[in-house]
């Protein structure tokens, strides 16, 4: 239902997007110990942090045949003004 009118890849990812705009953003939510977690996310819907709205993304749009990955990193985008090295913020 989320990807009927979503025939391409990018309007898929749309579709996605526009489905979690009405979530809320929160910290410390507590996953049932005998739930899958993205699983109860999606089906209970609480408020969460956004490892959960990225993962829960990477598997809609793979249930929707779109190629995704979930990959978490650092940008490293300042340099330290004393030193000169690159500054990686978490």
């Amino acid at each position: 239902e989320l990807f009927r009118n979503a025939p391409t890849p990018k309007a898929k990812a749309r579709a996605v997007e526009q489905y979690f705009s009405r979530w809320t953003y929160r910290f410390g939510i507590q996953v049932p110990r005998d739930r899958d977690a993205v699983e109860w996310f999606l089906s209970e819907r609480p408020g969460a942090h956004c490892e959960f709205f990225a993962t829960a993304g990477t598997m809609l749009l793979r249930a929707g045949g779109v190629p995704a990955r979930y990959v978490t990193g650092y940008v490293a985008a300042e340099r330290n003004p004393t030193h000169g090295y690159w500054l990686a913020r978490h």
